[in-house]
């Protein structure tokens, strides 16, 4: 790893297809370049788009004071169903050795 290694300038050289437009926002013109980047013709001004009008704010009608007392826990199942999927999944899996032993017959 190295750092701030210096960059050749090849880099930073960009290549475009010939008669590609480019947007050029800081001075909201719009032209064609060359494979080098180099401007052909003249400069046309950037459409404007105008950006459809945002609906009125809604107003916040919820509590306004902070909260005095914890949410309910809504994980409090988690651990009882998880320790019975066990105890039905383990029983089950006794229950199919001891035939499984019982057929065999040992």
């Amino acid at each position: 790893m190295s750092i701030n290694k210096p960059i050749p300038d090849s880099v930073f050289d960009f290549k475009f297809r010939h008669g590609i437009y480019v947007d050029n926002r800081i001075e909201k013109t719009k032209y064609k370049v060359n494979e080098n980047g180099l401007k052909l013709g003249e400069s046309k001004p950037m459409p404007v788009f105008q950006s459809a009008p945002l609906p009125p704010a809604i107003a916040y009608t919820g509590p306004t004071t902070e909260t005095r007392e914890e949410p309910a826990r809504w994980g409090w199942w988690l651990l009882p169903s998880t320790l019975a999927a066990s105890g039905v999944s383990g029983g089950w899996l006794l229950a199919r050795r001891w035939r499984q032993r019982r057929a065999v017959g040992v």
